[in-house]
C-alpha cells in the first residue's frame, strides 16, 4: 500500500523526499563542478591571452616611437616625398655635402643665376666669345677696366697695333684743355695725361724763346712729354724741358711769322722708367 499524500507523515513519503533531495544535491554538485572547471579554463585562457598580448607588445613597433633590434624589410623604394627609403634607394643618391658620380648629370636648362650649374652647351657658347689665355685673335676692340693688376695692364711683351687708322693712344676721357692767362710765359695747371694748351694771345718775335711751366700731377720725372703745335698762322719751334715729379716746362719760339695770335699746343705724356 502506497501513500500519495506527501503531507501524510508516513515513512514512504519521507524516503521519497530524501531520495529527491539527494538527487538534487548530486545535480547541484555536478553543476558546481562543471562551473568550477569552466571558470578554471577561462582563467587559464585569460592568463595565456595576457602572456600572448605581452609577447606581441614586446615585438611590435609603437606608433609613438620605438627602437628596433632587427632589420625592417620594406616592400619597395619610396614613391612619395615622405615615404620610407630603402638602402638600395639611398645608396644611389648624390650627397649634398659632395660626391662623385659614375655617370652623366643632365641639367634641365642653361643657368639663370650666378651659382647655377652650367651645361656643356652654355659653356661652349660662352667660351666661343672669350679670348683664350693661350693666344687668340679678336675681331673687335678690347676694353680693359681697372680690375686688371691694380690699375694697369701689364705685358711681358710688346703691345702693338696693326690698325691702319687707329694705332695706340688715349681714348675719350683721358684728355683736357687749359687756357693760359696774363701772358705767354704764365704757368698753367692741367692734370690730365694728354690735352691741349691755349697760349695767351701775343705778337711773336722771330727766334725769341718763351718758357712757361705746366703743373701736372700725372707726370713723374722719368716720363717723356711730347708737345707739338696744333694751330696758329705763325710756325713755332716747341721743346720740353725740366721734367720733374708733377710738372714740366714748355719753350716755344716763332721761326716764321709775326702775326698777333693765340696758338694752341697739343701734349701727351708717355709713361717711362729708367730700370
Amino acid at each position: 500500500m502506497s501513500c500519495h499524500n506527501n503531507n501524510c507523515g508516513c515513512s514512504s513519503c519521507d524516503q521519497t523526499t530524501i531520495n529527491q533531495s539527494a538527487e538534487n544535491i548530486v545535480e547541484y554538485t555536478r553543476f558546481a563542478y562543471s562551473s568550477a572547471n569552466s571558470a578554471y579554463a577561462n582563467a587559464q585562457n585569460a592568463e595565456q591571452s595576457a602572456i600572448d598580448a605581452a609577447t606581441t607588445l614586446a615585438n611590435v613597433v609603437l606608433k609613438t616611437g620605438d627602437t628596433m633590434t632587427g632589420l625592417l624589410i620594406l616592400s619597395g623604394d619610396p614613391a612619395v616625398a615622405l615615404g620610407t627609403s630603402t638602402k638600395q634607394y639611398t645608396d644611389t643618391r648624390v650627397f649634398r655635402s659632395g660626391d662623385t658620380m659614375t655617370g652623366f648629370l643632365t641639367l634641365n636648362a642653361a643657368p639663370t643665376s650666378n651659382l647655377h650649374a652650367t651645361t656643356k652647351l652654355y659653356t661652349d657658347t660662352q667660351n666661343a666669345l672669350k679670348v683664350s689665355k693661350a693666344g687668340d685673335s679678336m675681331s673687335g676692340a678690347l676694353t680693359v677696366n681697372s680690375t686688371i693688376t691694380g690699375d694697369n695692364v701689364l705685358s711681358t711683351g710688346s703691345i702693338r697695333s696693326n690698325d691702319s687708322t687707329s694705332g695706340i693712344g688715349y681714348s675719350a676721357g683721358a684728355g683736357s684743355s687749359v687756357t693760359q692767362l696774363t701772358s705767354q710765359t704764365t704757368g698753367v695747371t692741367i692734370n690730365n695725361i694728354c690735352g691741349s694748351i691755349n697760349i695767351f694771345s701775343f705778337t711773336p718775335v722771330i727766334n725769341n724763346w718763351n718758357f712757361f711751366t705746366v703743373t701736372n700731377s700725372s707726370v713723374i720725372e722719368t716720363d717723356v712729354i711730347i708737345v707739338n703745335q696744333k694751330s696758329g698762322a705763325n710756325k713755332y719751334d716747341v721743346i720740353v724741358t725740366n721734367v720733374t715729379n708733377g710738372s714740366f716746362q714748355v719753350g716755344f719760339s716763332s721761326v716764321s711769322g709775326v702775326v698777333l695770335e693765340a696758338p694752341v699746343f697739343n701734349f701727351a705724356v708717355i709713361k717711362s722708367v729708367t730700370t
